[in-house]
């Protein structure tokens, strides 16, 4: 027998400058629509950003999509007015609501078991 030694035959493509591991995408930043509801597709990237405003007040984010072992990270920044409050829906389990304060930013991080999206760090910023 030969050992087929040509170990990514099988991966596929990469395309820009995005890098493919099994489904999930690294190198893309996804700037989410804020509205009272968001879908959150977590196969079109790694790394999610939001900024709330006053005009549509609070947000729940919703997960669909994404892959066993997965690890995505929010940014979400509050605007001028701040208090917004960033709530996730039920596939997540997140370590609570969270509440925006005037101009700051928070960095939030799930990791994604095949069914749930487990919070596992906040971290709350000062914009620059």
């Amino acid at each position: 027998k030969t050992l087929d030694r040509n170990i990514y035959a099988n991966l596929p493509s990469v395309v820009g400058a995005n890098h493919i591991y099994g489904r999930v995408i690294s190198g893309t930043i996804v700037t989410l629509t804020n509205a009272g509801t968001i879908a959150c597709n977590m196969d079109s990237g790694n790394v999610f950003t939001l900024s709330t405003t006053a005009a549509v007040g609070n947000v729940q984010i919703n997960a669909t999509g994404g892959v066993a072992g997965q690890k995505v990270t929010f940014i979400i920044t509050d605007d001028a007015t701040g208090g917004h409050v960033v709530t996730f829906g039920t596939n997540f389990k997140s370590k609570g609501t969270l509440t925006g304060v005037v101009s700051k930013t928070a960095v939030l991080e799930f990791t994604f078991d095949g069914t749930t999206w487990w919070e596992s760090t906040t971290r709350v910023v000062e914009l620059s």
